[in-house]
């Protein structure tokens, strides 16, 4: 994902955020994840994709050897997509204390 540069800033955003909403649920994602490719970095046209229905897909994108859960990386990935989250209002925060 990285390879196209504003999904992945938009991907640590919305992570960040949902981590607030919905904790669980981003904890689910990710570990399903772990056992998907994802369909961005695959070369399969659009026109491919549209002609196969959801089942096929995720055979098509299923990992011979899914990645194993590790709460190391879990945590990294929060602290970065909260970070990043939440970088504006310390802008704000830090230009605050700067005047001050």
């Amino acid at each position: 994902m990285w390879k196209h540069f504003p999904i992945g800033i938009l991907s640590l955003w919305a992570m960040g955020f949902s981590f607030f909403i919905y904790p669980k649920e981003v904890i689910k994602g990710y570990k399903k994840g772990l056992q998907y490719n994802g369909l961005i970095d695959q070369k399969i046209s659009k026109a491919t994709v549209m002609n196969h229905s959801i089942e096929e897909l995720n055979t098509m994108l299923l990992k011979e050897k899914p990645a194993h859960f590790n709460l190391l990386n879990l945590s990294f990935w929060f602290l970065i997509s909260t970070l990043f989250f939440l970088s504006p209002l310390l802008l704000l925060l830090t230009a605050f204390w700067l005047l001050v």
